[in-house]
């Protein structure tokens, strides 16, 4: 309808549509070049901002490697949407963000629902991520906080690398079609610890449901639903592991 995408979010400003559905009949559909001062040229549907909200909506861009919305070092709130069919990531979040992003749904996105660098404190809460490449992407020193999620019939359920450390609490990881939570590098996700069990569920992904054979030190994993069989690499399910 005559909008230049991308569309850029203002502090103190939520854009809303119909939250009660998901924003299932308000749709946002194109993208444009955005410059990241951290990843350069990027196509992008809408850009965040401090303060701002986005809620009800659909949002979809399916231009070549096209992103739905960018957070560069922004930190807004963004509630009941639905991300699909972006041709790259849902939502990439950059920089040192410190969003909440809640109870969306990402489907059907070819990279990842959600695409998390920097040193971004993303806080994930109660979203359900299906059918898409990576349900969750965690890179760089992201130190994103997961509670709630479900992330089912992805290609692989969470990946964590380079230095990134995620927490994860109370998250249904299961069907996916590799690993329901591959670690490379030196990453060291938290998947729970004595003094605070991680309660995620893993369940019936493809090969396994944690596999933590790339990276080099113990991974704490205490007070999960897993199945012991299904997990390859340095795991600790007895929460003896620091984490730091």
């Amino acid at each position: 309808t005559g909008e230049t995408f991308p569309l850029y979010l203002k502090p103190g400003v939520t854009i809303q549509g119909n939250p009660h559905l998901r924003g299932q009949n308000t749709v946002i559909q194109g993208g444009g070049s955005f410059l990241s001062p951290s990843a350069a040229s990027q196509n992008v549907a809408i850009v965040g901002a401090n303060q701002a909200g986005l809620t009800g909506v659909t949002v979809t861009n399916p231009n070549a490697q096209g992103y739905g919305l960018w957070l560069e070092s922004t930190s807004p709130l963004v509630i009941d949407n639905i991300f699909m069919a972006n041709a790259a990531d849902g939502i990439a979040i950059a920089g040192s963000s410190a969003p909440v992003i809640r109870n969306n749904y990402f489907y059907q996105n070819r990279t990842s629902g959600i695409a998390i660098y920097g040193t971004s404190r993303a806080e994930i809460r109660q979203n359900l991520f299906e059918n898409t490449g990576f349900g969750i992407n965690i890179a760089q020193n992201a130190t994103p906080l997961l509670i709630g999620n479900r992330i089912l019939r992805n290609t692989d359920g969470i990946v964590v690398q380079a230095n990134a450390r995620p927490v994860l609490r109370g998250n249904v990881i299961e069907e996916n079609g590799r690993d329901g939570l591959v670690a490379i590098a030196n990453a060291r996700p938290d998947l729970g610890l004595v003094t605070e069990p991680g309660g995620n569920l893993f369940r019936n992904n493809g090969r396994l449901d944690v596999n933590a054979t790339a990276i080099g030190q113990q991974i704490s994993a205490f007070g999960n639903q897993l199945n012991t069989t299904r997990i390859a690499g340095q795991v600790d399910l007895l929460g003896a592991t620091a984490q730091k």
